[in-house]
């Protein structure tokens, strides 16, 4: 059974060896996240620079994906019209083991309804659907957003630091 919903934070903490890193692995097989977050995932890993066949991605050895080789990947594994770098992206949050929930209409509207009760503390759209998903499921949020503890929504949040 997947227990923790994960924030972008979350992930990333694990990806770049972040304070927090220690808390969020053991979780990993029993984690899941929104379509929404793993997209923010991959943004930040993209402005940090996608790694291509003959450099790797700068600040971040991204935990083990910089080190496959092209010959890696077989069929099916990742998107076939991706770079090389995209398919290392891929492959490697892949291998988090992390069940990722599509973004649907129900979470779609719990997300926009969430935007009521915290505009005041300036969350963003994946903020709302990731505390959106973990209303849903009725399961814990793993974040490294303090701000976050200081919300009055019916979903338990776990610092990750």
């Amino acid at each position: 059974m997947k227990e923790t919903v994960f924030d972008a934070t979350a992930v990333l903490a694990v990806l770049n060896d972040e304070p927090g890193a220690e808390k969020v692995a053991p979780l990993l097989p029993r984690a899941v996240m929104s379509s929404v977050n793993l997209a923010e995932v991959v943004s930040k890993l993209a402005d940090a620079g996608i790694p291509d066949e003959t450099n790797e991605a700068p600040r971040s050895k991204l935990r083990g994906i910089t080190e496959l080789n092209s010959e890696d990947f077989s069929e099916g594994e990742a998107n076939p019209v991706a770079s090389y770098g995209e398919c290392q992206v891929q492959t490697g949050i892949g291998q988090l083991g992390i069940t990722v929930i599509s973004f649907d209409e129900p979470l779609a509207f719990s997300t926009g309804f969430l935007r009521a009760t915290t505009s005041d503390y300036g969350l963003s759209l994946g903020d709302r659907a990731c505390l959106a998903l973990g209303k849903h499921l009725h399961r814990p949020v793993l974040t490294a957003d303090r701000m976050w503890s200081t919300l009055k929504l019916d979903v338990t949040i776990q610092l990750i630091r």
